[in-house]
């Protein structure tokens, strides 16, 4: 099936349906077909063997009446007088009582009907016998309609007949007819008792033109029990012919057939202008099944006119006789009405198929037309293209819960690409600071080292100066003019210290101005770092939120599987009509299948994403605890540059005193011994300021290039 998933949904679920609605309108359609096919059968099976057990019913009725009437005769008084005399009388013929009998009632017979002759010329006795029972005897058989009437002595000499035909007192032990039924019959009903009957099939008969005859017998006994003869009737074929060939409810090519054990019919067929009895053969399944097993059958043969017919059989027996009793109709004519059932079935289904079809056509475009758009907004939105229409937003079914997740993705991405442009814009923000911040370090280092320098180069100058001050301040006494001079050179040396304290002090305020914007800059670092965090929270946040959504989807996808699951399996109880929902089903289940798989990626790509920002969010925060430690670190530094600057201060104050110490001992020369020891003490403290300066100085250096070293590494 891997071809079938490589055609796109748009073109495969209106195939699949239009494939689906004509399996389903065939099946129907073959189902409603066959059902009717076997209703239309049953409906043939029924009336033919209704028809042929009408027959049946009808040739049983004329038979029995055939039997009754023996049986009536055969027991009949008057039939065993006839019986007796028509014996006595033939033998005055005994020297040969075949000639003379033909002579007199057929030979010299002047009626055009032999029957019709009564009464002959002559005094012979038998014709006295003849004229008192023919007229009874010919009148029963035009009643009954039988070609012949016949009453043979023990002897086998035909003594009496109706007909007179070429079998009229011959012997039919030893004469020309000895090989014909008529022997057969007699020697059957001469065999019997009282009341039994014999019967031969029909078979031709020369004596009667050939033709087809049957004969039934029966023995006649006096009253003494003695057989006197045989009373034989000779059965024509235009009876079975008039019980057969009745045409009501057999169509235009129906008929019934009377078949013996030899497959030949016993009647003529209403279609053929010439005899078919004991000519035609119909060996058709059926009439084998009825000869062979004795019971009811039908198949589909030729009929008699080399067309294809539907043959039915039931199974008759007479005396012992097996006969067929056969009903046959055309195949085209008995399924006349399901050859147009068909036609109408075949267009109703038709009909039905295509407007199932373009019902599901229209219906499938209500679905595969959103998921193309949605394909393609999707790849659109694959490829960075957030400029986009979601449709389907508004619908309540899958697709539109599948619309408003892509809208969510797009919305993601649009809100993405928003952060990112401003993540660079930020980015580009802080070189620019870095870049700054960078410069004005570099200044202040070299500013800071400048002063420093500055600072260290007086502190030891004013050592040099105290211990100077030291020296003259012993010798003040003897030297007051070195003193004089000493005084005018601390003086001037006291200024220059005054000039570098303040200086330094300047460049103390300078530093302290940096350090509090270097924490201004670190507390916005700060700030925006936070910011970034919450931002990526929210991020974080909304991949949450997708992945909601997506397990929602994948829900949906498990939901549709199962209910695919559901459909085969009511498919497969359905058997056969629920094909078309199993094939149906399959592709849902396969649908299904993709969604969750694609729905698994998505889950793996947003969990991927939580975990980037779950990692951006983490060193976001040590960049904010690094910020917050960079931020006390510049307030200690900031505190010990307000510390340096007091001490500044000071030194300024001190070496302030001392000018005007010296302005003093300048104006006041007269008092140089106590001002030489107050310049001693002087020098001292002096001497102790300038190490303390130097120690400051170095401390401050420390804290500056720790501070400028921090800052870089941040």
């Amino acid at each position: 099936m891997n071809w079938l998933s490589n055609i796109q949904i748009s073109r495969k679920v209106p195939a699949i349906i239009v494939l689906a609605a004509a399996v389903m309108g065939i099946g129907i359609g073959l189902m409603s077909y066959m059902q009717a096919s076997s209703a239309v059968h049953e409906q043939i099976q029924t009336k033919f063997f209704a028809v042929l057990e009408a027959r049946k019913a009808s040739f049983e009725a004329y038979l029995g009446s055939v039997e009754e009437d023996m049986n009536s005769l055969a027991a009949n008084p008057l039939v065993m007088e006839a019986s007796y005399e028509f014996n006595r009388s033939s033998e005055e013929f005994r020297n040969d009582v075949t000639a003379e009998l033909q002579r007199l009632y057929i030979d010299e017979n002047p009626e055009a009907n032999r029957k019709d002759l009564v009464t002959i010329d002559g005094n012979e006795y038998y014709g006295v016998v003849h004229e008192q029972y023919h007229p009874w005897f010919r009148t029963f058989l035009d009643e009954r309609g039988y070609h012949d009437i016949f009453l043979i002595d023990p002897n086998g000499i035909v003594v009496y007949s109706v007909s007179k035909e070429s079998d009229f007192g011959t012997n039919i032990l030893n004469g020309p007819w000895k090989d014909t039924a008529l022997r057969r019959v007699y020697e059957a009903a001469m065999a019997g008792e009282k009341g039994d009957i014999a019967y031969q099939d029909f078979t031709h008969y020369a004596p009667s033109a050939d033709s087809a005859n049957s004969f039934i017998a029966s023995p006649v006994v006096d009253r003494a029990g003695r057989k006197t003869g045989v009373l034989v009737f000779q059965l024509p074929v235009d009876k079975v012919n008039r019980q057969m060939n009745i045409a009501l409810g057999l169509g235009e090519t129906g008929e019934t057939l009377l078949v013996g054990q030899d497959f030949k019919l016993r009647n003529d067929s209403r279609f053929s202008d010439t005899p078919t009895t004991l000519q035609a053969e119909l060996p058709a399944d059926a009439v084998k099944t009825v000869l062979e097993e004795g019971k009811p059958a039908m198949s589909t043969d030729e009929n008699l006119r080399g067309m294809t017919a539907e043959t039915f059989a039931v199974p008759f027996v007479f005396q012992g006789v097996p006969y067929a009793i056969v009903a046959q109709i055309s195949t085209d004519e008995a399924y006349a009405d399901l050859v147009s059932m068909r036609w109408i079935m075949l267009g109703t289904a038709l009909v039905l198929v295509i407007a199932v079809a373009g019902a599901g056509v229209f219906a499938s475009r209500d679905i595969t037309a959103p998921i193309s758009q949605l394909t393609h907004g999707m790849s659109e939105l694959a490829e960075g293209n957030t400029n986009i229409d979601m449709s389907g937003l508004n619908r309540g079914d899958e697709i539109g819960d599948m619309s408003k997740a892509v809208e969510i993705f797009r919305n993601n991405a649009i809100e993405r690409a928003q952060l990112e442009e401003e993540n660079k814009r930020e980015e580009a923000a802080k070189e620019e600071r870095a870049k700054n911040i960078d410069k004005l370090i570099a200044n202040f280092e070299t500013s800071t080292a400048q002063m420093l320098g500055a600072v260290s180069a007086a502190a030891t100058e004013m050592e040099n100066t105290a211990n100077a001050m030291t020296s003259t301040a012993d010798t003040a006494n003897a030297k007051a003019g070195a003193v004089a001079a000493a005084s005018e050179e601390a003086s001037a040396n006291v200024q220059t210290v005054a000039s570098a304290a303040e200086q330094l002090s300047a460049a103390i305020e300078e530093i302290r101005r940096q350090v509090l914007q270097s924490n201004s800059v670190g507390e916005r670092a700060a700030n925006t770092a936070n910011s970034a965090n919450t931002k990526i929270e929210g991020l974080s946040e909304a991949a949450r939120q997708i992945g909601e959504v997506v397990t929602l989807i994948q829900d949906i996808a498990e939901q549709t599987n199962l209910l695919a699951l559901n459909a085969t399996i009511e498919a497969a109880r359905a058997g056969e009509a629920g094909k078309g929902f199993a094939v149906v089903a399959s592709e849902v289940k396969e649908l299904a299948n993709q969604t969750a798989k694609a729905t698994e990626e998505i889950s793996q790509q947003i969990g991927s994403v939580q975990s980037s920002t779950s990692e951006a969010v983490d060193a976001i925060r040590e960049v904010t605890v690094t910020v917050s430690e960079m931020r006390e670190i510049a307030q200690t530094i900031a505190s010990s540059v307000e510390q340096q600057q007091s001490a500044t201060v000071e030194i300024s104050r001190n070496v302030q005193e001392a000018a005007q110490s010296s302005d003093e001992v300048a104006q006041n020369i007269a008092e140089v011994t106590v001002a030489a020891n107050e310049s001693s003490g002087a020098a001292g403290q002096v001497l102790s300021a300038a190490g303390e300066l130097a120690s400051q100085s170095d401390k401050l250096k420390t804290s500056v290039d720790e501070f400028l070293r921090q800052v870089r590494s941040a």
